[in-house]
């Protein structure tokens, strides 16, 4: 039997990280979230595109790292829809 929708959502909320993965990668496109990821130096600087592993070790990274991870929401946050921004946890 699933979980109620509400039950699902109210688990993720608690998980700081899983959330900004949600929206990181559903709500932005590859360039934005590239972009985001050379400015925090997650990234090397370049302009072309990496590929795709590339792009989810320095997400990944960044939550290795208590400022990186509150500089990393903060970028994305400006980035996604209105409706979808969270206060920063981190």
């Amino acid at each position: 039997m699933k979980p109620p929708a509400s039950h699902v959502a109210s688990a993720i909320d608690e998980r700081p990280m899983e959330v900004l993965k949600f929206l990181f990668w559903r709500h932005l496109d590859r360039q934005t979230r590239q972009d985001i990821l050379r400015q925090l130096n997650l990234l090397p600087s370049s302009n072309t595109l990496v590929p795709h592993p590339f792009e989810v070790a320095a997400f990944e990274r960044a939550f290795g790292n208590t400022v990186k991870s509150k500089e990393l929401w903060d970028a994305a946050m400006t980035a996604i829809p209105p409706a979808h921004q969270r206060k920063n946890p981190f």
